[in-house]
């Protein structure tokens, strides 16, 4: 038995990952997020999409705004921020 065949495989890259999971929605969600509205539903989806990536993958806000659709970094820090104030919001409210 050779060492690499006990050797665990070594996780994807969390870039490669977010791609992936980004990659098995459908194309309506998918032009969903690149729809450039800012219709508080659009924005909605988009800030939790931001954060899911950003806490779950550990993605930097520019690797987020290209899966995205080509958003500024700084644009992605707000969706970030946004969705975890809201999200307080509502847990204190429940």
């Amino acid at each position: 038995m050779q060492i690499q065949d006990i050797r665990p495989p070594l996780p994807a890259d969390p870039s490669t990952l977010a791609k992936n999971w980004l990659a098995s929605l459908d194309e309506e969600t998918k032009e969903f997020l690149r729809n450039k509205s800012r219709m508080q539903p659009v924005v909605r989806v988009k800030q939790k999409v931001a954060y899911y990536l950003r806490e779950h993958f550990h993605l930097s806000y520019p690797e987020i705004g290209q899966l995205m659709g080509g958003y500024d970094h700084t644009t992605i820090m707000y969706h970030v921020q946004k969705y975890k104030i809201m999200n307080n919001l509502l847990e204190q409210i429940d």
